[in-house]
């Protein structure tokens, strides 16, 4: 296995080939009234590839602090005083498990995107939460989190990515979660024959539907822990669902509702042109070294991650030749299909007697023998994930002190 190295946040450069930058999938949404919201600035279809960074995975001390005090409900007070302190703002921010995997640490580093950014996120009290089960079943019923912990609790890693995390962004992570099948909560309430969709409801507004087929998966989870602990408030607190090879778009926190309808029905960001199915497109991404490094040495370590959703990663390749040339590099796979994969290449520079620049590159090959693609004609980076998440290959330039 091999190590990655912590540095000190570099300055933000912004080059064609490489970097990472963050894009936001949503405008803000202002609660006006009783339970009436009113849009603002919703973007157009033409806008959206163009949305300026405005949420980050490394959250302002400040935030935390806030985010902090809100959670007094549903956070212990470890996990409280752990939140007050300065987070740093390097990416990637990982450590390894007991069993070599590398999850997101400290957990407060794992990527946030909401739906409504101009509110506040939801306050649950779990004493008086439930969760409602109608539409098309035999046996509507309404659940609290102690029937929900009642159930067959299932643990599993997963690595969660949101559909606008563009070529090289922090808006993935890996990390525990313990939860329920989905499954058993449908199975009591018994899905009437014909259903065919899963509507999703929640406390911040969102809605969004689901295959029924997919909701009966037994991948399909219902999750109230993260990393160990409670679901923090914000990665939806005290339910937020979990699936195999989505997006984050289709896994929403904060649950309140579970209705099973006829047809699909199309959540937000679906009726504003972002994919319904929103299955995850093989990507990968270049950790070590960073983009803009001076490196030196006989021998290079290339690494990073690829993840590909329910297919899994096949194969990585790297180019040390800005993708003239590719060859293979060494998978180290995490426990299942459902986790990011690791991946190492050691590169051997040619001797030069000068200093001089290369392009690295990295793609990914899924399990169903999709590759990742160059970048299309006249797309910027910040184009790429509309409307179906980004495939395109990472890039970075590093410059190579002569030997």
């Amino acid at each position: 296995m091999f190590q990655l190295r912590r540095r000190s946040a570099l300055k933000v450069v912004v080059i064609t080939i490489g970097g990472v930058f963050l894009i936001a999938c949503q405008r803000a949404l202002n609660a006006v009234g009783s339970g009436s919201v009113k849009e603002e600035a919703v973007p157009t279809l033409a806008e959206i590839g163009h949305i300026r960074a405005t949420q980050t995975a490394q959250p302002d001390p400040q935030d935390l602090v806030s985010a902090a005090a809100s959670d007094s409900i549903s956070t212990p007070p470890a996990q409280r005083e752990e939140a007050t302190q300065r987070v740093e703002t390097t990416w990637p921010s990982v450590s390894r498990t007991a069993e070599g995997f590398l999850v997101t640490s400290p957990v407060t580093r794992f990527y946030e995107n909401r739906y409504r950014t101009a509110s506040e996120r939801p306050t649950i009290d779990e004493a008086t939460w439930q969760l409602t089960v109608d539409g098309l079943v035999q046996y509507p019923t309404s659940l609290t989190m102690e029937d929900i912990r009642a159930l067959p609790s299932i643990e599993a890693m997963r690595t969660l990515e949101c559909i606008s995390n563009p070529v090289g962004g922090s808006l993935v992570g890996n990390t525990i979660w313990r939860g329920v099948r989905l499954a058993d909560v449908l199975s009591a309430a018994e899905p009437k024959p014909g259903s065919r969709e899963l509507k999703i409801s929640n406390a911040d507004g969102y809605e969004t539907s689901i295959p029924l087929e997919l909701a009966l998966d037994p991948d399909s989870l219902l999750v109230y822990e993260m990393d160990g602990d409670l679901l923090p408030i914000k990665h939806g607190f005290p339910l937020r669902l979990l699936l195999p090879g989505r997006y984050g778009q289709k896994q929403p926190k904060w649950i309140t509702g579970l209705s099973v309808i006829h047809e699909e029905f199309l959540g937000y960001w679906e009726q504003r042109g972002w994919s319904n199915a929103a299955d995850v497109q093989v990507n990968s991404q270049i950790w070590e070294p960073r983009a803009l490094e001076a490196i030196s040495g006989e021998t290079i370590v290339v690494s990073g991650i690829a993840y590909a959703g329910s297919s899994g990663v096949a194969q990585v390749e790297v180019s040390t030749d800005d993708g003239i040339s590719w060859k293979d590099a060494d998978v180290i796979p995490g426990p299942s299909s459902l986790v990011w994969t690791e991946w190492r290449y050691e590169w051997t520079p040619s001797a030069a007697s000068e200093t001089r620049s290369a392009t690295l590159a990295v793609r990914a090959v899924d399990g169903n023998g999709t590759i990742q693609r160059p970048p299309r004609d006249n797309t910027g980076i910040l184009d790429s994930t509309f409307p179906n998440g980004t495939s395109d290959i990472h890039r970075i330039a590093v410059t190579v002190r002569a030997s």
